[in-house]
């Protein structure tokens, strides 16, 4: 679980979340340096807020961020364990437009906040993909309005 001082997140796993990729890029550094290094795709599904009591008592915002269970195996090396704390963190901001004061994060030794539930995790449409979306209805025809 990764706690601020007013909601929680928990890091959970799923067969559902597709697995990490990683790839090797290179970039330039200001020196003209060509640095290797390698890049990683985390694939992961963030819930609504639930509300749960604190050990407090008090109720405060919980959040489940689910990832392929390989991402938490992966997760006994500090470094990447790290990374996918601050990957989580990242999409808990931009998705429910939260305000995180990062020196406040905790990374306790509780399993889990609150109760398990269920989350409906869907599958990514493939847009690009031509005849994605041959199988729906074909848009009627309405005349111009003038």
């Amino acid at each position: 679980a990764v706690v601020s001082t007013q909601s929680t997140g928990n890091i959970c796993r799923s067969e559902l979340i597709e697995k990490p990729e990683f790839t090797v890029g290179e970039k330039v550094g200001g020196d003209g340096k060509v640095e290797r290094g390698q890049q990683c795709q985390l694939p992961m599904s963030i819930s609504p807020a639930h509300m749960e009591p604190d050990n407090k008592g008090v109720e405060c915002a919980v959040y489940d961020v689910a990832f392929n269970p390989e991402v938490i195996t992966r997760s006994g090396n500090a470094q990447f364990k790290d990374m996918v704390v601050q990957s989580a963190l990242d999409a808990l901001v931009s998705k429910h437009k939260l305000k995180l004061d990062r020196s406040s994060v905790k990374l306790p030794k509780m399993r889990f906040k609150g109760t398990p539930a269920r989350c409906v995790i869907r599958k990514r449409v493939a847009e690009e993909k031509e005849g994605a979306f041959d199988h729906l209805p074909q848009r009627p025809n309405f005349p111009d309005v003038h």
